[in-house]
């Protein structure tokens, strides 16, 4: 029963404080009721630059929405032709490393044909020429092949390019005004 009464009254004090400048007549023992002098004053200036602030910034989170998804599409576009670039380029890619790969056994063996010309050569030094002479053309009959297959592949398609937009920032919502505080008496 007594902590009962202590929860009731710690809830008619906190309700006291909570309500400030308000009476609270049922704390009261007397029977007339007390009638506060201060009235709670409306700022309306204050509320109608919020409302204006509000529709500006409601204004401007439509301009933020459209842009974003103006934003977004332009990504998407951008997504599709890189894919479609990447999808153009790679049997092109495929084709270059086939003709490198081809390119470098033609050079390793006249390396070869030319280090074993060079030892069965000895110090003979028309073998020696011969055999550089003939290294010089299988390189240049390989480097004119690579030339032909290169010439042959069709050359890829521009990379496309990111379009540029600034993403959007979304607009900060204006802060509710607090009501002035009404002077007690």
């Amino acid at each position: 029963m007594n902590k009962l009464m202590n929860a009731v009254i710690a809830t008619a004090v906190a309700s006291a404080l909570a309500l400030g400048g308000t009476a609270a007549s049922f704390a009261a023992e007397s029977s007339t009721p007390i009638v506060s002098s201060t009235s709670p004053v409306a700022a309306p200036a204050a509320s109608d630059a919020y409302k204006a602030a509000m529709d500006a910034y409601r204004a401007a989170l439509e301009t933020y929405k459209l842009a974003m998804a103006d934003y977004k599409a332009a990504k998407i576009t951008y997504q599709a032709a890189m894919k479609a670039w990447q999808d153009t380029v790679k049997p092109l890619n495929d084709a270059r490393k086939a003709i490198a790969t081809e390119f470098n056994a033609d050079i390793k063996a006249a390396n070869t044909a030319y280090a074993a010309a060079k030892t069965a050569a000895g110090t003979d030094a028309a073998a020696l020429t011969a055999a550089k002479n003939a290294f010089i053309a299988a390189r240049d009959a390989a480097i004119a092949e690579r030339k032909a297959a290169e010439a042959l592949l069709t050359p890829p398609p521009a990379k496309p390019t990111m379009p540029k937009p600034v993403k959007p920032t979304k607009p900060t919502k204006p802060v509710k005004p607090t009501p002035s505080p009404s002077p007690s008496n």
